[in-house]
């Protein structure tokens, strides 16, 4: 695989099922770029001068009150001070550490549906939170800091996966470590014994103890996983392993998985090791799994009753090659009581979407099928089912739906009271098609991101739809591509007719918001249209 193509899988594994979007947040406050910089209180600028310098950290930690840690640590963090936190965690006057309510929520807005930049850059801040707090947390237990910490939770923001490696090695440490000492102590035991005997009158050797650089107690970690390399899903499992006996010192507890590229015997491996009661997340992508490899993977997915996301996309699934591992898969879903995030792109489903879904007790919230071969039937169901009702964010992208106008029209009715984010990128829409959409798509409630990319559209449709987009107030961004005039029209060169193009529907946008007023414009996205389009026109 080529780096570029690697860099395209590392991030859309990111997007979608597995993390959540707050979708009405503001983007995360990274950069000024994305977001302008509030005003901070004297506190706020205080403590981000004294993190600054660990020493001088250090020194404040020794006399202000216990609860300026927070916004010391809130700081630290923000601002990378890798010192400062090791001096704050060292120093933690609570026994629990929790990221997510000291950094800001990295997956808001409506950027990371489209920014692969953005997405990028939210991704890496998140790892620099996960990376620095194990560090330095475990150099506290190196360097026998007085920490009180016994929970640290890094939920909600991405582990690098070399991190991960390190971690679950310490942990298998501080167990082999634990088992050491207790081997000594039951071998002092036995000299004291043997040498309190009246016939026993030979000197008995003791061992010295083994000097812990753990805390009394268990230790408690917290945190979101993503494993594809051989070496990580080793050590990872065996960790995970000794987390569940009753002796260890350092306990894994993993809130959201991510294994892509590990095959079905590793991924069903690393599933046993897991503990149902926490596992919110689970990401299958690229493990090459069949419809039988599922099957075989059921048993260990049951077991997590508190899924709310599922991922299997770009496997190899075909739900149409056997009636029994599609019977199967569908009980599995509803014995997931708390599932509402369902990923099965890049797999085949043709015609089944019905028996997939239908025994469901809960309605979906997100639900993706791109290229998944859906047909009318697929369509017919989704609009007529109990999930309509609830759905918030769709993508049917790439799937053919040129001859699906009528119950297109219907589903977008269905769903136009819930429906918050849809995605019909390279559908092979038609210019009659997005004309009679338009009506339908408009009275949508809440609406928020449109994704109508590499279709094929004239300007005039383009522009007679954007005039009714930007009437419906809820939308806030449109992604299109240029209209195929840019590509055709050899009079012009094509950077002038694509400025013209914008330029043109922005005044529309302009002009509509003048009597539709909206907090916001509505945002355009231009994007190429690709080769195989670009080839029909």
């Amino acid at each position: 695989m080529s780096n570029s193509s690697s860099a395209l899988v590392w991030v859309d594994n990111y997007r979608g099922a597995f993390y959540p979007v707050d979708l009405t947040a503001e983007p995360a406050p990274i950069y000024t770029k994305y977001n302008k910089q509030s005003v901070k209180s004297l506190v706020n600028i205080c403590c981000s001068y004294i993190v600054k310098d660990s020493t001088m950290t250090l020194e404040a930690i020794q006399v202000v009150p216990q609860g300026l840690c927070i916004p010391l640590m809130v700081e630290a963090l923000f601002n990378n001070k890798d010192r400062a936190i090791e001096v704050l965690l060292a120093h933690w006057p609570m026994e629990s550490f929790s990221l997510k309510l000291l950094a800001p929520n990295l997956f808001v807005s409506l950027l990371p549906l489209y920014n692969d930049a953005y997405l990028s850059d939210i991704v890496r801040r998140g790892m620099s939170y996960t990376t620095t707090l194990v560090h330095r947390f475990i150099q506290c237990l190196k360097n026998r800091l007085p920490t009180k910490l016994k929970y640290l939770d890094m939920t909600g923001y991405p582990t690098a996966e070399i991190v991960l490696y390190y971690l679950a090695t310490h942990c298998l440490l501080a167990f082999n470590e634990n088992r050491q000492q207790k081997l000594v102590e039951q071998y002092n035991d036995t000299v004291s014994y043997a040498a309190s005997r009246e016939d026993m009158t030979s000197d008995y050797p003791s061992l010295e103890a083994v000097e812990s650089l753990l805390p009394d107690g268990c230790l408690v970690v917290k945190l979101d996983a993503f494993v594809s390399s051989e070496s990580t899903f080793c050590e990872l499992c065996k960790a995970l392993k000794v987390s569940t006996f009753p002796g260890s010192k350092i306990r894994l507890c993993l809130q959201r998985l991510g294994a892509t590229q590990l095959g079905a015997a590793a991924v069903n491996l690393i599933l046993t090791q897991i503990s149902g009661e926490h596992l919110t997340a689970l990401q299958l992508r690229y493990n090459s799994l069949t419809c039988d490899d599922l099957v075989t993977l059921i048993p260990a997915i049951k077991k997590l009753r508190n899924l709310t996301s599922l991922d299997l996309a770009c496997n190899n699934i075909n739900f149409s090659s056997n009636f029994t591992p599609t019977q199967k898969i569908s009980e599995l879903l509803n014995c997931l009581p708390r599932l509402i995030r369902l990923d099965l792109s890049n797999n085949r489903v043709k015609c089944l979407l019905r028996r997939i879904l239908c025994d469901m007790s809960q309605s979906l919230k997100y639900l993706r099928l791109a290229a998944c071969g859906l047909r009318l039937n697929d369509l017919a169901y989704l609009s007529l089912s109990h999930h309509a009702s609830g759905l918030q964010e769709v993508d049917l992208s790439s799937n053919g739906l040129s001859t699906a106008t009528d119950i297109l029209c219907s589903f977008f009715t269905a769903v136009k009271s819930s429906l918050m984010v849809l995605e019909l990128e390279d559908c092979g829409l038609t210019n009659d098609q997005l004309q009679r959409f338009q009506t339908y798509i408009s009275k949508m409630e809440k609406l928020m991101y449109l994704n109508l990319a590499q279709n094929t559209l004239s300007f005039q449709v383009l522009q007679d739809f954007t005039k009714y987009m930007a009437s419906n107030p809820s939308i806030k961004c449109l992604r299109i591509s240029y209209p195929q005039e840019c590509y055709s029209d050899a009079e012009f060169s094509l950077d002038n007719l694509k400025v013209d193009t914008v330029n043109k529907l922005q005044e529309i946008i302009n002009d509509v918001c003048k009597l539709h007023p909206r907090d916001k414009p509505l945002q355009l996205i231009f994007v190429e249209l690709t080769d195989v389009e670009m080839e029909q026109t």
